[in-house]
């Protein structure tokens, strides 16, 4: 059943940021983490809140031709990967509390020469990505207004992929261009401002969803 979002004007509206794939047929993903010693592999280590202790260099694999179309690639680790266009486009907006840390993307593409009757592979280095470490966050969640359930293992504690509705808050100050909401922190939220500057800029790569499909009012916070 789709849910209703109340009538808000756009200010007042949040949007969870996502990737959008549309682009990948042959492959799963826009580049793959090489590994190194330590590797996360998925993007929960994110949530923490201090700097997070990365090698001087981290190489992802990629498609070099999809990359100059992407803003936002979607990895097969699933970290918050941005060009630096796109992040300039957020903090245009308004600063938010974040780390930026250089990757590489390099292109993994085969190409055929014909002098040899070879493949090989230039390795051509893109240094125009950025893994964005968010620090925001904000909470916001009006326990009361939304739909969840409780982790199994621990009763206490709410599932974080349960949610079935959420309803945010409102801020007073309003939201900042790109945070976080505990217990769903895994995920990216932006303000309806933050999304009209990305469109604006033609940032690609990216999709917008309002909060589990439903965004609702409640009573502002201080």
């Amino acid at each position: 059943m789709e849910l209703k979002s109340a009538n808000l004007s756009r200010d007042e509206r949040a949007f969870r940021l996502d990737w959008n794939t549309d682009h990948i047929y042959d492959v799963d993903v826009d580049g793959w983490l090489i590994p190194f010693a330590g590797a996360p592999d998925n993007s929960a280590f994110w949530r923490i809140k201090e700097r997070i202790d990365l090698p001087e260099r981290v190489e992802f694999d990629a498609i070099g031709p999809i990359l100059d179309d992407i803003d936002y690639p979607y990895t097969d680790v699933r970290w918050p990967i941005m060009s630096k266009r796109m992040l300039n486009a957020l903090l245009s907006v308004g600063n938010f509390h974040h780390i930026a840390y250089p990757v590489v993307m390099t292109d993994c593409k085969e190409i055929y020469d014909p002098n040899t009757d070879k493949y090989y592979q230039p390795r051509i280095e893109n240094h125009n990505y950025l893994a964005v470490h968010v620090l925001e966050d904000l909470d916001i969640i009006d326990l009361e207004k939304s739909i969840y359930g409780y982790s199994r293992r621990n009763p206490s504690r709410i599932d974080s992929t349960s949610f079935k509705k959420v309803v945010f808050k409102e801020l007073e100050r309003g939201f900042p261009s790109l945070f976080r909401v505990p217990p769903l922190d895994t995920r990216l939220y932006i303000s309806a401002e933050a999304k009209a500057a990305l469109e604006a800029a033609e940032i690609r790569g990216v999709d917008f969803i309002q909060v589990e499909n439903n965004y609702t009012v409640v009573k502002a916070l201080p």
